[in-house]
């Protein structure tokens, strides 16, 4: 603009040159003559300010791009001087990226190559060997492997052992160390406190025995032993997890988490569409590593890496997406469709919000393997896409917009709509520790992605998502059911409800009639061990010595009512 106003300055001074200056300046048409003077350069001033344009642009999040002071006043100055300028089928972005305004591709064509998807989506792998039909912990099984139960038994154990010191009775039953049978039913509670949203309830209430708590958890384990394994539960050895938090922030987690995602990448095959967020994990902590980013284009290469060559398309927000992302993916073999940032360097100006743009507005711009969309869905706002999967203009009748922000609505909810299927059945509790949290977190995944897996079988019985979680949590606790249900030294309340959701009470009239005295006498089981009561009468139905005194003689009717 300086050099600009320079030149004027000069046209001026020598079209006044060739003049008398006392006579000109008296002269009554002296304005008209500046004019004309200016008027010969006029078109070599404006062409100057519309190739040497530059727009500052603040840094905005939001997919929708509110209009700066900077950019209205350019765009007015630009209008204020583009009357003479003919109109270009180019526009140029603030570091000179061209962008044709005309479509490369024929409306005629057919389906462009790198929206050809051949495989389907479904089941693949391990989980295929049980054919047409399988249970719900059969498919969490496939995702929470032995392996990963095991390495949490490993160091659960350990921690457990360290714990067991600072009681002063060491023998209590809830400090014993935990087996996977009881590690699998510690899971099967957390699923069944998601399905009841219990998951915030507390364990006193969860145990209640006078008719208010949830029965299901006292016939599992004791409330000392359930807050007791939580507390204890840990997930890598900590003697080495300062020297590998250096080159891993995860380190107390990574290895069940890196796990876990394998085997889910293993077994499910994704649809042609696939979406690129992050998912907040909330806790009442610290988290002691400083917070270094990843940048977005490296985040979206290394996610999207089992899915390269498959001509899959991914959908992202404007945090991750970039030019440079754009063409890096197609060269992988993947499209893209996402929002942009109005900071981006590539951008012209010309697609930047407008006080001046009606709503509706939409303008286009081309490259071989690009699309960029600019659209005005209220005043003063402007959303920019970027696109490599459509190559032609697009209009959705049904939703009255773009095609490309009708794909992109359509699709970049996944990682939104897993969140919300996390927190809707969540077995997060309450926790300072952040590995914990990020483990929670997994669980409400699996559940959500073995549903999904469940779902893919062609022969299994269709249930909610509730009935399924149910089904989960009952065949993850039934094994540790089963052995209480036959160890003696468990209350005979306990037992009794244990038979009842076992569906193993036991009726009179099918019991074998037999002496009730036994050979020798016995034991009381129901008296307190100081009595020393001996009996020679046993239970009808658990076979157990019982004294008159702990015993009632009713008829078969009223028992089996």
């Amino acid at each position: 603009m300086l050099n600009t106003g320079v030149n004027s300055c000069f046209k001026v001074i020598s079209g006044l040159a060739d003049r008398t200056i006392p006579s000109t300046i008296n002269d009554p048409n002296f304005q008209n003559i500046i004019s004309d003077i200016l008027a010969e350069d006029c078109s070599d001033v404006s062409d100057d300010v519309h190739d040497n344009m530059c727009i500052d642009s603040d840094h905005n999040s939001e997919s929708e791009q509110n209009v700066s002071e900077s950019d209205e006043s350019e765009t007015d100055s630009n209008t204020d001087n583009g009357d003479d300028i003919r109109p270009s089928k180019f526009l140029y972005g603030k570091n000179k990226f061209k962008w044709s305004v005309e479509e490369f591709a024929s409306k005629n064509t057919r389906t462009a190559r790198h929206n050809i998807i051949t495989k389907l989506p479904g089941l693949r792998g391990p989980i295929k060997q049980f054919g047409d039909t399988a249970r719900p912990s059969e498919i969490w099984n496939i995702l929470f492997t032995e392996n990963i139960i095991n390495e949490i038994l490993v160091w659960t154990n350990i921690k457990i052992d360290s714990f067991r010191h600072k009681y002063k009775n060491h023998m209590q039953s809830f400090l014993k160390n935990v087996d996977e049978v009881e590690l699998r039913s510690l899971f099967g509670l957390l699923f069944y406190s998601a399905v009841f949203k219990s998951n915030h309830e507390n364990a006193n209430t969860l145990f209640a025995t006078d008719g208010t708590g949830r029965e299901i958890f006292r016939l599992v384990m004791s409330k000392k032993r359930f807050l007791f394994l939580i507390s204890c539960l840990r997930f890598d050895n900590s003697d080495t997890r300062t020297e590998r938090k250096e080159h891993d922030p995860l380190a107390p987690i990574s290895e069940i988490f890196n796990e876990f995602i394998e085997n889910c990448k293993l077994n499910y095959s994704l649809s042609s569409c696939v979406t690129v967020d992050e998912m907040l994990v909330s806790f009442r902590g610290r988290y002691h590593t400083e917070r270094k980013f990843s940048k977005p284009t490296q985040s979206v290469l290394r996610l999207s890496k089992p899915i390269q060559g498959t001509n899959r398309n991914v959908t992202a927000d404007n945090w991750f997406s970039s030019i440079e992302l754009v063409e890096l993916l197609k060269k992988k073999k993947l499209t893209y469709v996402g929002t942009l940032k109005k900071n981006k360097r590539e951008i012209p100006q010309a697609f930047l919000p407008k006080k001046k743009s009606t709503v509706g507005f939409t303008q286009y711009g081309f490259t071989k393997d690009l699309t960029l969309l600019s659209y005005v869905p209220k005043p003063n706002k402007a959303v920019l896409l970027i696109s490599s999967m459509h190559n032609q203009k697009g209009f959705d009748n049904d939703v009255q917009k773009p095609e490309i922000i009708s794909y992109y609505n359509s699709t970049k909810g996944g990682v939104d709509a897993l969140d919300e299927k996390c927190s809707i059945y969540s077995t997060g509790r309450r926790t300072r520790r952040w590995p914990l949290a990020i483990f929670y977190r997994l669980l409400d995944v699996s559940s959500v992605n073995s549903y999904v897996l469940y779902n893919s079988f062609k022969n299994n019985e269709t249930m909610t998502r509730a009935d399924y979680l149910k089904s989960l949590a009952f065949e993850l606790v039934s094994p540790e059911l089963e052995r209480r249900f036959e160890n003696t030294c468990i209350s005979r309340e306990i037992r009794s409800g244990i038979g009842r959701v076992l569906g193993k009470s036991k009726n009179l009239k099918d019991t074998p009639v037999y002496e009730d005295k036994l050979e020798s006498r016995k034991t009381c089981r129901i008296c307190p061990p100081k009595k020393k009561r001996k009996t020679i009468y046993q239970c009808k139905l658990c076979g157990d010595p019982i004294c008159l005194e702990c015993s009632r003689k009713i008829c078969s009717n009223c028992f089996g009512n």
